[in-house]
């Protein structure tokens, strides 16, 4: 998570804070600078997130087209992996 995340940095501030932002959406058509700055910050966010997958993570999230929802589904789909794993362990 924190490699990830120093790398979505290192790509401009833009494309990190895309991942943390709530209100972001798609727009049918960017017409303002603003508009087609966040859109291309989150296409990037996407590639980094989507280039950095196993196949199993990507079938979990290849259908997100905004990248606060893929870090989000990937965030859950790891800390459920961390939370079955210490299960098992406390279970053995």
């Amino acid at each position: 998570k924190i490699r990830m995340r120093a790398y979505l940095q290192s790509q401009g501030s833009e494309v990190w804070e895309i991942c943390e932002d709530p209100t972001y959406v798609i727009l049918p058509q960017r017409v303002t600078l603003v508009e087609k700055e966040r859109h291309e910050a989150n296409c990037k966010a996407l590639n980094a997130l989507i280039s950095a997958l196993a196949r199993p993570e990507f079938e979990h999230v290849s259908d997100c087209r905004i990248a606060r929802e893929l870090w989000n589904q990937l965030q859950n789909f790891h800390e459920g992996n961390i939370q079955v794993e210490s299960r098992l362990f406390e279970t053995h």
